[in-house]
């Protein structure tokens, strides 16, 4: 009984601290544009065989804002830097 309580502790506790789902930008079009801090940087092509696409933006020395925007949806993000 005493193995039972605590396996099931174990797995509700690895369930507890266990990684989101990555949130999906959905789009009709393979051009997005990227905004950082509320600048245009780059307009940025999808390529949905890539699972995950990712973007890589320069060295964070603040905290950044970065914005994913379609045809029909957006994603903000903001980053924050760690000292």
């Amino acid at each position: 009984m005493r193995t039972h309580f605590i396996l099931i502790s174990f797995f509700s506790f690895t369930l507890g601290f266990s990684q989101n789902k990555l949130p999906i930008v959905k789009s009709n079009t393979k051009q997005v544009k990227i905004v950082e801090n509320k600048e245009l940087v780059t307009e940025w092509n999808l390529v949905p065989e890539a699972k995950p696409d990712m973007y890589i933006s320069g060295k964070n020395t603040k905290s950044r804002n970065i914005k994913i925007v379609t045809d029909i949806d957006s994603l903000e993000i903001n980053l924050k830097t760690r000292i």
